[in-house]
């Protein structure tokens, strides 16, 4: 035997429990005519009565009773358990966070980033954000991708520009573009964020240059580039973000008419905002992206 839609069962406790149709549709904000039809379709799915008339009252069977009985107990456990879970829910420290994004910036979060629970930095490609926040895989996606937002929430997070930064050992001692430095650099060992990284060709078609770079290390995170470059291994192109505490390194920034700028957002479930904390690391968040 099949078991009742949800509905069907919530209109047969409020009439059993309000003993009357008006009270009862009332409290379920339908109709008279809608309810009637509720426990007709509700009585169907059982082989004996549910209800018998008493004069021009509708009550329970023997058998409707012990029917009303078993429901009402798997609710009242329910409800137990919801009331529980609210509480749970309201206590911080039983809150668990997911964060999700690259890697590198999870990076820069994790040490800014905290409350009186749990966060998990969950690293991410960024065309993966806005499914696994509608699969609730987790609370706060962080992408510069706006095309699947939908009904997601997006808030300003950071801007990438992009830096050249060259070994300080190599005493190129450049702080701006020109020929010459462009020039000497791709005779340069170059470290990449791809194997097939284009940032280069802006540079090289501004100054009419056709050789390429040697590629003498490929490495995903932008954060370890910045530091191979200031370790000597070699010259990179990076997020500007990446380089404010290199101290062997020189750094160029790159105009943004020759390498566009990249907004960040932070993406998250409109009905995340009423939970304990969620504001709190939002902004916890965003004051990361300003250090």
């Amino acid at each position: 035997m099949n078991s009742p839609p949800y509905a069907l069962i919530a209109s047969f406790l409020a009439f059993t429990e309000a003993q009357n149709m008006q009270r009862a549709s009332a409290l379920l904000k339908i109709s008279q005519p809608a309810l009637t039809s509720h426990l007709k379709s509700f009585e169907q799915y059982f082989p004996q009565a549910i209800f018998v008339f008493e004069g021009r009252r509708k009550v329970l069977t023997p058998f409707g009773e012990k029917v009303r009985q078993l429901f009402k107990n798997r609710f009242d456990y329910l409800a137990d358990d919801l009331n529980l879970l609210n509480e749970q829910e309201q206590d911080a420290k039983n809150i668990w966070y997911k964060i999700a994004g690259r890697g590198e910036i999870l990076n820069l979060l994790v040490p800014a980033v905290n409350c009186p629970g749990t966060v998990e930095f969950i690293p991410v490609n960024t065309e993966n954000v806005p499914q696994g926040l509608r699969e609730r895989k987790f609370d706060i996606g962080i992408s510069f991708d706006l095309s699947q937002v939908g009904d997601l929430h997006a808030k300003k997070f950071f801007i990438y520009d992009y830096s050249i930064v060259i070994p300080g050992r190599w005493k190129i001692k450049a702080n701006k573009l020109s020929q010459d430095v462009i020039e000497k650099l791709v005779e340069l060992p170059y470290v990449s964020h791809r194997p097939q990284s284009e940032n280069y060709k802006a540079l090289l078609d501004k100054y009419q240059i056709k050789k390429k770079p040697y590629y003498k290390k490929v490495f995903p995170e932008w954060n370890m580039l910045s530091q191979l470059a200031n370790a000597g291994e070699g010259w990179s192109i990076v997020p500007s973000y990446y380089t404010r505490e290199l101290k062997n390194a020189d750094v160029i920034q790159i105009p943004t008419s020759l390498i566009p700028e990249v907004q960040f957002y932070m993406l998250y479930r409109k009905e995340s905002l009423t939970r304990p904390g969620f504001k709190t690391i939002l902004e916890q968040m965003r004051k990361a992206a300003e250090i």
